[in-house]
């Protein structure tokens, strides 16, 4: 694996003092950061001792990754106390592209089908996202194709192992059984990226979409994951929809 540059204590404090707040969550305050060489970065700085190991498996995950699926690249690490900075994944979240209509939904259906396209090779590499949402899919519309890439892999695990979620799966986009103490699977994924697709379609309510296209998110978002199609199957589908979009002569 690379070797990650640390982050002094010292350094840290300047990061964040000189960076701009970016937000919250349980474990973690995130901010836009200048690392020394003029390099933005994404600075992650742990909440609390007890969320310590989580930023570990972080750590030790985007090392093994080093940019599969688009995941942003270690750029430095501090561990007292705990923080990572990383790569700053620059683009627009597929919620905003969904919410402008500046993107036609064949472009959407396209972005979509890279998105499926890079969780399959997070997929093949042994790891599960296990928080796939719209949220956390990062597209650059000023390349030809767009370049799409996933981030947030807090809760990324290999393929088999427990992410350790533990809630309510009612109108959630994790698969029912991940929610309760479930390993990690590829069909998990797929229900996540039903209810990403979902998302899409609701988002341009009233907007043709392909057939083949509803079929899918239903499909993907069956309640028994024996039920659900594999993601080589997802990925078939979303071609097809795209094709059919491209012959529509006015797919909006």
């Amino acid at each position: 694996m690379v070797k990650i540059p640390k982050i002094s204590g010292r350094e840290l404090q300047r990061l964040k003092r000189d960076g701009k707040f970016l937000g919250e969550g349980i474990t973690a305050k995130a901010y836009l950061v200048t690392m020394k060489k003029g390099r933005q970065a994404v600075l992650k700085v742990c909440q609390d001792q007890e969320f310590d190991q989580s930023f570990e498996m972080e750590i030790d995950i985007l090392q093994r990754l080093n940019g599969v699926a688009g995941a942003p690249l270690l750029l430095g690490v501090c561990r007292k106390p705990m923080a990572l900075a990383m790569e700053y994944c620059e683009g627009s979240t597929m919620l905003d592209l969904v919410n402008s209509y500046d993107i036609s939904n064949k472009t959407l259906l396209e972005v979509a089908l890279q998105v499926v396209r890079e969780v399959h090779k997070l997929h093949q590499k042994g790891f599960a996202h296990n928080d796939m949402k719209t949220d956390n899919c990062i597209i650059d519309m000023t390349t030809t194709p767009a370049t799409v890439r996933l981030i947030d892999f807090g809760t990324c695990t290999a393929l088999g192992q427990s992410p350790g979620y533990s809630c309510d799966p009612e109108g959630m986009h994790l698969a029912p059984e991940l929610c309760r103490l479930g390993s990690a699977t590829t069909a998990a994924e797929v229900f996540s990226l039903g209810c990403l697709l979902e998302d899409l379609v609701t988002g341009r309510e009233g907007e043709w979409f392909p057939t083949i296209l509803h079929q899918l998110v239903d499909c993907a978002r069956r309640q028994d994951p024996e039920w659900r199609p594999s993601m080589t199957i997802v990925e078939e589908v979303l071609e097809q929809a795209v094709s059919e979009m491209a012959a529509e002569t006015n797919p909006r």
